[in-house]
């Protein structure tokens, strides 16, 4: 990310932006003056110390690939708007002009789409492949009747031991349900 910003910087012509150092002495109460980059340095480094761990988890979970990637760029865009917002060092993200939202989104793309992929491989690598329901060995379709057996199943056990009031309504979703995954399966051995 250090990098790529500092050639989008070449290239655009736009300065330093102080915001992260401003926003980590803000909740730090360091003075904004004393050692600017340094603060830069320390939010972006320790920014993405904290929310790497997350896209190692999903990894581990199974979450992987450009899909994952993307919602960890927008986690990452969350953690530093909300501390930034809440430090009060910017105003509102759709307030900002839009070449500063784009320079920012640009460059939690670039961490995500890097850091996911070495993540994905570091994982694959340690454990030989995935942990839980997203094993690669099932398609999509055996996962999800899979897991609309096991609702069913959570909710049929529901009406055998609740006394609820909308029973005939559990009991008219479970008729659906059951129709529909039947039907599904049929639809699929004809192909």
């Amino acid at each position: 990310m250090t990098v790529t910003n500092k050639l989008e910087q070449l290239v655009t012509g736009r300065p330093n932006s102080y915001v992260p150092g401003h926003t980590t002495g803000k909740l730090f109460g360091i003075s904004r003056s004393r050692t600017p980059d340094g603060l830069n340095h320390f939010h972006h480094w320790s920014m993405g110390l904290i929310t790497a761990p997350v896209r190692a988890i999903m990894a581990y979970n199974g979450m992987t690939g450009p899909y994952a990637s993307f919602i960890f760029m927008a986690l990452r865009l969350m953690t530093d708007e909300v501390l930034e917002y809440n430090a009060g060092v910017v105003p509102l993200p759709w307030k900002l002009p839009i070449m500063d939202q784009t320079v920012d989104l640009l460059h939690k793309f670039v961490f995500a789409f890097v850091s996911g992929p070495l993540q994905d491989g570091t994982h694959r690598r340690n454990t030989g492949g995935y942990r839980g329901t997203m094993v690669k060995t099932e398609t999509h379709t055996e996962t999800s009747h899979n897991r609309a057996k096991a609702f069913r199943s959570y909710m049929a056990n529901l009406i055998d031991h609740e006394d609820l009031p909308s029973r005939n309504v559990v009991k008219q979703f479970l008729a659906v349900s059951e129709a529909t995954l039947v039907g599904g399966r049929e639809e699929e051995a004809e192909n």
